[in-house]
This record gives structure tokens, C-alpha cells and sequence, in this order.
């Protein structure tokens, strides 16, 4: 089968795609040079920083919060099957994670931490995860349909 691996397939150097080479060549010259550039673009009053660059903070912090929600909810949902206690366990997620990475972030145990902040990320996943669960398109009856 040439085109899409599947992660439990193994296959031999020999029989991957002629462009395989080159591309992977391609993407390890462009993320050394990305990261170069990127290094000489940061201040030296920021070297002790978390975080380099203040722009990255917000989009780190709800991938992280994001990654937290998740896990947390499916600790939940093994231990029950129940919708309602799998989405407090997204809420637990949520708020454990945004205090872990404040804290991480300004380096210290004793963080402020911004309930406006908090708040506006638990509407928003749970109207994201409301909005994937409801199917409001339609696409989980359209998926089985010839």
C-alpha cells in the first residue's frame, strides 16, 4: 500500500517515497533557521523568562489548559461513564491546569491568578465540547451513509 502509513506498519528505508528525503531535509533546515532567527530575536532582559517571547504566553497557556482538560476528563470517564462527571472532570482539569501553569509562568507557588481568565476558558471548552457533542452539522449520521 504507497500513501498512507499506518503507525503499527514497519516499513524498510528502501521502500519510502522518493520525496521522503528530501522533505525531511527540507523541514530540518527550516526549523534550524526558525530557531536561530528566533534566538537572536530575544531580549537578554527576558533570558531568565519561562517564556521568551509575552505573545506565545496566551496560546501555551490554553494549549496547556487544554491538554489538562483532557487528560483529567479522561481519568473521569474511566472511572465513570456519566456525561455529568466527565464534565466536571473537564472543570477540574481546567482549573488545576491554569493554576499549575500560572504558576509556572511567574515562578512562584503564591500566583494571582485571573478568575475572568479562568472563567472565559471554561465557557469557551465547554462550548466547544458542547459543540462537537451536539453535532450540529450533522456528521455523525452522514459518516455510515453510502
Amino acid at each position: 500500500m504507497t500513501g498512507f502509513l499506518m503507525a503499527s506498519q514497519r516499513v524498510p528505508l528502501h521502500e519510502l517515497p522518493k520525496y521522503f528525503w528530501v522533505v525531511s531535509t527540507l523541514y530540518f533546515i527550516a526549523f534550524i533557521g526558525l530557531s536561530y532567527w528566533l534566538y537572536q530575536q530575544r531580549s537578554l532582559e527576558k533570558v531568565g523568562q519561562t517564556i521568551q517571547f509575552s505573545c506565545l504566553i496566551p496560546f501555551l497557556k490554553g494549549l496547556g489548559i487544554f491538554c489538562g482538560i483532557l487528560s483529567v476528563g479522561a481519568i473521569f470517564k474511566e472511572l465513570t461513564s456519566e456525561n455529568l462527571s466527565i464534565l466536571i472532570g473537564f472543570v477540574i482539569g481546567a482549573v488545576v491546569s491554569y493554576i499549575l501553569f500560572e504558576m509556572l509562568i511567574q515562578k512562584n507557588t503564591h500566583c494571582q491568578l485571573s478568575l475572568k481568565y479562568l472563567a472565559l476558558v471554561v465557557v469557551g471548552f465547554s462550548l466547544l465540547f458542547a459543540g462537537v457533542g451536539l453535532d450540529f452539522m450533522g456528521y455523525g449520521n452522514k459518516k455510515n451513509a453510502p
